[in-house]
């Protein structure tokens, strides 16, 4: 598996981390809890981003532990993306529990997705 994409020399300088998976989506559960626990292990990550990685009607949810993703947030005090973009809903595809800390979103990297993001607030 690769490296962290960034050096703490630059995470350094966020004052918020997100931590989301956008490849190798067909890992195996043991390796993609692995992954995911291993992110939320950085003392730079304060969010793992839609943690699922799941879009309705056209990616399933990946295969993790996820008592064990939910355990490894809870030790570090990483938050998980409730990502309310109607397309991925996250955390309902595997039941997230009241303990976690939760950071709400909807899922705006660009223009056409803050469709989602009532204008008040854009």
């Amino acid at each position: 598996m690769a490296p962290p994409c960034w050096t703490a020399d630059f995470l350094t300088g966020f004052d918020v981390c997100v931590a989301s998976i956008h490849s190798h989506l067909d890992l195996p559960g043991t390796a993609m809890t692995r992954r995911l626990v291993r992110a939320c292990e950085n003392p730079f990550v304060n969010i793992l981003g839609h943690p699922t990685g799941r879009r309705i009607g056209r990616r399933p949810p990946v295969e993790a532990d996820w008592d064990a993703v939910f355990a490894a947030c809870a030790r570090s005090g990483t938050a998980l993306e409730i990502d309310s973009s109607p397309d991925r809903l996250d955390l309902s595809a595997v039941g997230a529990r009241d303990e976690e800390r939760a950071a709400g979103t909807a899922h705006a990297h660009m223009p056409d997705t803050r469709r989602d993001v009532p204008e008040q607030h854009v």
